[in-house]
């Protein structure tokens, strides 16, 4: 991600505004996560596309999480 961030390159993802819809408390986190890289590598805004690739790790992070906690 952050190599296709820095190097502006852009995969197309069909599927973003499915994912970012499907968990938007993952989308709300990806997006904090976003703005904190956004500041350190001191680059442009993050494609919806990226935030989407966020979004399914931070939800796989989450869902691991709460399995473990049961």
């Amino acid at each position: 991600m952050m190599k296709r961030q820095i190097g502006k390159e852009q995969k197309e993802n069909d599927i973003a505004k499915i994912i970012l819809d499907r968990y938007p408390q993952s989308y709300e986190r990806a997006k904090k996560v976003a703005k904190l890289l956004e500041k350190e590598l001191k680059t442009e805004e993050i494609s919806l596309d990226e935030l989407a690739f966020l979004t399914t790790h931070i939800e796989r992070l989450t869902r691991s999480i709460e399995e473990k906690n049961q």
